[in-house]
């Protein structure tokens, strides 16, 4: 068998798949359906969500320290219309929070 050969029995049966493909996935009982498209958000909640979950921060003075920060849950700003914030928990189980501020384009 030759390259050329070779090359048009893989073309064939390429093709005898890509025929055979949508009759096997209704054989399998598989259905189609539509996925919901996932509501577009603010740049600023994009930004805002980019600091979910665990954060630790090592730094020192004198001696070196490492501060773990959870963020898990999403808040509208209630200052600042449009700008978010997640709240959480640092090691200690005392409550934080950290977000995006839009008009200094700075995470806080």
């Amino acid at each position: 068998m030759n390259i050329d050969s070779t090359l048009q029995f893989m073309q064939n049966k390429l093709l005898l798949i890509a025929c055979l493909l949508p009759a096997l996935a209704v054989s399998c009982g598989g259905s189609s359906t539509t996925v919901p498209v996932p509501p577009t958000v603010s740049y600023n909640q994009q930004q805002t969500e980019r600091l979910y979950g665990s954060w630790n921060f090592t730094y020192t003075i004198i001696n070196t320290y490492t501060d773990t920060y959870k963020l898990s849950t999403l808040n509208a700003s209630s200052v600042t219309p449009g700008d978010y914030f997640l709240a959480g928990i640092n090691l200690y189980g005392s409550s934080v929070i950290a977000g995006y501020d839009s008009k200094y384009s700075t995470f806080s």
